[in-house]
C-alpha cells in the first residue's frame, strides 16, 4: 500500500511540476500564422559545449526553462542557446517555423528522423540566402506532419526574437509582399537621392550632396541593419558587423546635416556651439566605439541615438521660432521618427507593436522622416529662388541709393572737416600771442576736444594710432526738422538753441563715462567703451539715453506752459565693433569708424519721435535689465531688413 501512494504522489509531483513539458501546440488552421514564443523552452549554453543528443536527453528535460513572453528576449546576449518547441500538425497543410529576427549569426534546426536520429538545418546571416532551405532574409524551416519536438540551436546577440509558426503557402504569398513593398521603399529612397544630386550639379548647393548621402546611409541602415533586406544582394554581408557600427555613422552625419541645413550658426549662435560639443562627443564614439566590448557598444549607440533624434529636434524648433521655416520641417521630421523608435523599442521588449508588412518601425520613421526633409528641401530651393528674382529686381534701385547716400556722406565729412581745420587754425593763431597762457588754453582745449588717455599720448609720443574695439556701443541723436525751425530764428539764437540742448546731453553722458564724439549740424554722436574698454557700455548707453529722452520730455513741458518752440527728437543705438582713432597730422580730432558706426546712423533716421531704437546686437546685451519692444524687421538702406527694438 505505501508502494502504490509513493507511486501516486511521485506521479502526482512530476505532473504539477512539468505539466507543459509533454504537451504539444496543435495547429488549427485556422490563421495564417500562429506567435508561439510563449510556448518555447530555452536552455542558456554560454560555454557552447552543448550538443543535440545532450539536451535531447531525458535528464536535459527539467533543464528547460519555459518562456512566458510573445518574444524570445535575452537582451545583449552574445551566447548561444536551445529552444524547445513541441508541435502536432494534424492537419494537411505544410508548415514553416519561422524566427522572425535577420541578426542571429546562426540557427540551426533539428528533427528526428525516422530512425531516431536527429538531422540538421542551417540558418543564420553567416549563411548566404541562396543556401538555406527556406530562401528569406529571417530564419525559416520547415516543418514536419504528425507531433514531433524540436530543438532550435541559436547564437543571439541583441534584440527580439518572435518566433511563429505559418501555413508554408500563406507565408511565399507574406513574402512577396513584404519584399514588394521594401522595394517601394527603397525605390523612394533613391528617388530622394537622385533628386538632390540632380540639385546639386544644377546649382553646385553642398547641403543637397550632404543630404543625397545622409539619405543613402539612412537607406543602408534600414536594409542591413534594422530590416536585413541587404542579404538578398549582398549575399556575404556581415549583418552583426553593420548592426554595430554603422549606427554610430548615421548620428555624426545627420548631425552635421542638420547644422548646416538650419544655418544653426546664423540663427541660434549660443545652440551651435552647443551643438559642436555634441558633435564631437559623437565624432570620439564613432572611432572609439571599436574598442568597447559589443554589449556596451550598443546600450551606449542606443543612448546616443535618443540623444541625437532630441537634439536635432530641438534644434529645429529653437531655429523655427528664430525666423527658419525649415526648422519647422526638421523637428515635425524627427517628431516622427523619434515617436518610430519609442514603437521599435517597445517591439524589441514586448514584440508589440508589430511590425507594418515585415518593414520595421523605425524603417517607416527614417522614411517619413527623408519625406519631409525632401519637402523641406524643395521648398528652400523656392524660397531661394524667390529671393534671387527680388534682388535682381531691387539691385540697381540699392546701389543708386546706396551712391546717393555716400555722396551725402562724404559731402558731410568735408564739411565738418573743413569747419574743423577752420576753427583749429584760428586757435593755433590765437595761441602764439601768450605762449603759456594759451599753452594752458590749448591743453584744456586738447582736453575738451580729446579723451583724456589719447590726449596724454599725444602728450607722451606726438602721435596716437588708432585703435580697433570688439565691443562699443554709439549713440546718435538728431532734432526733428531742426532745419526747418531754425529758419524762424537768428543764427545766435540758433546757436543758443543747440547750445542748451547739447549742454545738456554732454553733462548727461559724462555722468555715465560716455565719449563724445562729435555734432554733426543738429545731429549728437557719442559712444561707450572707449577709449577704455568696459563690460558695461551698452547699458551705460542705453541710460544716458534714457535721461536724456527724460530731459527732452521735461523741455517740452515747460516750453508749452511759455508757449516757446518745442523740439522732438530721434535716438538711435547699436552695438558691435568698431576703430577710433584721430583724424589728421596736425590738426586732429578724435572720431570713430566702422559698420557699427553706419547703422547706428540709420538706426536713428528708421527710428520715431521722442523713441530710443536700438539693434538687436543692443538689445541682446540689455535685454535683462530694460523693457523692450520687438519692432519687426526693417528695411534699411545699405543694410538690408535689420531687426528694431524700442526701449521703454
Amino acid at each position: 500500500m505505501k508502494h502504490i501512494i509513493s507511486i501516486y504522489l511521485f506521479s502526482f509531483l512530476y505532473i504539477s511540476l512539468f505539466p507543459l513539458h509533454s504537451q504539444d501546440l496543435v495547429w488549427n488552421n485556422l490563421a495564417d500564422h500562429v506567435d508561439v514564443a510563449n510556448q518555447v523552452y530555452f536552455l542558456e549554453d554560454s560555454d557552447n559545449r552543448l550538443n543535440i543528443n545532450q539536451v535531447s536527453d531525458a535528464s536535459f528535460q527539467n533543464k528547460f526553462i519555459k518562456n512566458n513572453k510573445k518574444v524570445i528576449n535575452f537582451g545583449y546576449a552574445y551566447k548561444h542557446y536551445w529552444l524547445k518547441l513541441n508541435i502536432n500538425n494534424p492537419s494537411n497543410k505544410n508548415l514553416l517555423l519561422e524566427l522572425n529576427q535577420p541578426y542571429l549569426p546562426t540557427a540551426t534546426f533539428y528533427t528526428k528522423d525516422e530512425n531516431g536520429k536527429y538531422s540538421q538545418i542551417s540558418a543564420g546571416y553567416k549563411i548566404p540566402v541562396y543556401q538555406r532551405v527556406i530562401k528569406h532574409h529571417t530564419q525559416v524551416f520547415p516543418l514536419l506532419k504528425g507531433s514531433h519536438t524540436y530543438y532550435i540551436k541559436i547564437y543571439i546577440l541583441a534584440h527580439t526574437v518572435p518566433i511563429l509558426i505559418w501555413d508554408k503557402d500563406k507565408f511565399e504569398y507574406n513574402a512577396t509582399g513584404q519584399k514588394i513593398l521594401f522595394g517601394i521603399f527603397v525605390g523612394i529612397m533613391l528617388f530622394v537621392i537622385l533628386n538632390n544630386l540632380l540639385l546639386y550639379y544644377t546649382i553646385r548647393a553642398f547641403t543637397y550632396l550632404h543630404y543625397s548621402l545622409l539619405v543613402f546611409i539612412y537607406l543602408w541602415t534600414t536594409a542591413s541593419v534594422m530590416d536585413g533586406y541587404s542579404m538578398f544582394v549582398f549575399h556575404k554581408i556581415d549583418i552583426g558587423f553593420w548592426y554595430t557600427h554603422v549606427s554610430p555613422l548615421t548620428m555624426t552625419i545627420s548631425t552635421t546635416f542638420a547644422i548646416f541645413f538650419l544655418d544653426l550658426k546664423k540663427y541660434t549662435p549660443k545652440l551651435y556651439k552647443i551643438s559642436q560639443y555634441f558633435l564631437a562627443y559623437f565624432i570620439l564614439y564613432f572611432l572609439l566605439h571599436w574598442l568597447l566590448p559589443n554589449p556596451i557598444a550598443h546600450k551606449i549607440t542606443n543612448f546616443n541615438a535618443l540623444i541625437t533624434l532630441s537634439l536635432i529636434g530641438f534644434m529645429g524648433w529653437k531655429t523655427g521660432q528664430k525666423g527658419n521655416r525649415l526648422g519647422f520641417y526638421v523637428s515635425a521630421a524627427y517628431f516622427i521618427f523619434f515617436v518610430s523608435v519609442i514603437f521599435e523599442t517597445l517591439y524589441i521588449l514586448t514584440g508589440l507593436p508589430k511590425y507594418f508588412m515585415g518593414i520595421s518601425h523605425a524603417s517607416i520613421g527614417i522614411l517619413l522622416e527623408v519625406l519631409i526633409y525632401a519637402i523641406g528641401l524643395s521648398k528652400k530651393f523656392e524660397w531661394e529662388k524667390d529671393e534671387m528674382i527680388a534682388s535682381k529686381t531691387t539691385a540697381q534701385q540699392l546701389a543708386l541709393e546706396k551712391t546717393q547716400e555716400n555722396e551725402k556722406i562724404v559731402r558731410e565729412q568735408n564739411q565738418m572737416l573743413e569747419d574743423q581745420v577752420a576753427k583749429r587754425t584760428l586757435q593755433l593763431n590765437e595761441s602764439i600771442l601768450v605762449a603759456e597762457a594759451e599753452r594752458q588754453k590749448s591743453d584744456a582745449l586738447l582736453l575738451n576736444i580729446l579723451p583724456a588717455e589719447i590726449a596724454e599720448e599725444l602728450r607722451q609720443t606726438g602721435t596716437s594710432t588708432a585703435h580697433n574695439y570688439e565691443m562699443a556701443t554709439v549713440l546718435f541723436a538728431d532734432i526733428k526738422d531742426f532745419t526747418k525751425i531754425s529758419t524762424k530764428f537768428s543764427a545766435e539764437t540758433m546757436v543758443k538753441e543747440l547750445d542748451y540742448i547739447f549742454g545738456a546731453f554732454d553733462k548727461i553722458i559724462e555722468k555715465h563715462n560716455i565719449e563724445k564724439i562729435k555734432i554733426i549740424g543738429d545731429a549728437y554722436m557719442c559712444a561707450g567703451g572707449l577709449p577704455i574698454s568696459n563690460q558695461t557700455n551698452a547699458k551705460d548707453v542705453v541710460d544716458a539715453a534714457l535721461e536724456i529722452q527724460a530731459f527732452m520730455k521735461n523741455m517740452r513741458h515747460e516750453r508749452a506752459v511759455k508757449n516757446e518752440q518745442l523740439y522732438e527728437i530721434r535716438i538711435g543705438i547699436n552695438s558691435g565693433p568698431l576703430v577710433a582713432g584721430i583724424i589728421g597730422i596736425k590738426k586732429f580730432t578724435y572720431d570713430i569708424w566702422g559698420d557699427t558706426v553706419n547703422l547706428a546712423s540709420r538706426l536713428e533716421t528708421s527710428g520715431e519721435v521722442n523713441k530710443i531704437n536700438i539693434s538687436e546686437n543692443t538689445y541682446n546685451l540689455i535685454k535683462l535689465d530694460y523693457d523692450c519692444e520687438y519692432r519687426g524687421k526693417i528695411e534699411v538702406k545699405g543694410k538690408g531688413e535689420t531687426s528694431m527694438y524700442f526701449v521703454h
